[in-house]
């Protein structure tokens, strides 16, 4: 069914959220080790992780190949709407961590969120040169207002050492303009994120269509079919209207 309703987060996002690293005083860590409540809290969310089996996530892909709701034929009216959350990662321009917040602020994007190389495949559906090229070419006309901005979520550390063994690959597939646009995640989303944007799947592809305030305005996943990609494409002229 289409998504019928905003999906996101109530309050706008802040730069420092989600932070990998803790930057805490030993005495504020000492004090939350001591929180038996915030003990209990960590606890709910590791047998969270632990019930999902490891293949559950593949074998849901026999399901419409993952895909678990159909893009609204029209943005979500800005009032209505909920915001993308900040994530901090490294991009492929540098080695230094980067907040995606500051990227997305004042400009309309087109946030590609992904895990696997399926999913990542879904993700070129949507975005791809040849799959969409009136999509490419909003973007290229927009003056600088649009853009694109990939995050790739590897929470398998072995990946994600090949990944950065191999960057020198990966920056030749990804034009130069969008090199400070493409993030990689070292762990994998907390669990508030992933629930809030409904990402129920780790190899399924999600797109989302965020305006300059980091609100999400529309919202895509799995492999795009013909109306899909229309709809992004006319979703995306109406936020640069």
């Amino acid at each position: 069914k289409p998504l019928g309703r905003p999906i996101g987060f109530e309050r706008p996002p802040r730069t420092f959220e989600n932070d990998p690293v803790d930057h805490r005083s030993w005495r504020a860590r000492r004090d939350d080790f001591h929180n038996y409540d915030k003990h209990l809290e960590k606890r709910k969310v590791m047998f969270k992780r632990m019930s999902k089996g490891y293949y559950k996530d593949w074998a849901n892909l026999k399901y419409n190949q993952g895909k678990t709701f159909l893009a609204n034929p029209r943005v979500f009216k800005k009032s209505l709407s909920l915001y993308f959350p900040n994530l901090i990662g490294r991009t492929i321009a540098s080695a230094e961590n980067k907040d995606t917040t500051s990227v997305l602020r004042n400009k309309v994007s087109v946030v590609c969120m992904f895990t696997s190389a399926w999913a990542e495949n879904q993700i070129k559906t949507f975005i791809g040169q040849e799959e969409n090229p009136k999509l490419r070419e909003a973007i290229a006309s927009s003056g600088g207002r649009a853009q694109i901005v990939r995050i790739n979520v590897e929470d398998n550390f072995m990946k994600w050492w090949m990944i950065w063994a191999t960057m020198a690959n990966l920056r030749l597939t990804v034009s130069r303009e969008e090199h400070d646009k493409y993030f990689i995640l070292n762990r994998d989303l907390p669990l508030t994120v992933r629930e809030t944007l409904g990402l129920s799947n780790k190899n399924v592809g999600f797109v989302f269509l965020v305006d300059e305030d980091c609100q999400i305005r529309w919202a895509g996943c799995g492999e795009a079919n013909a109306t899909e990609r229309e709809y992004l494409v006319k979703g995306l002229h109406r936020l640069l209207d």
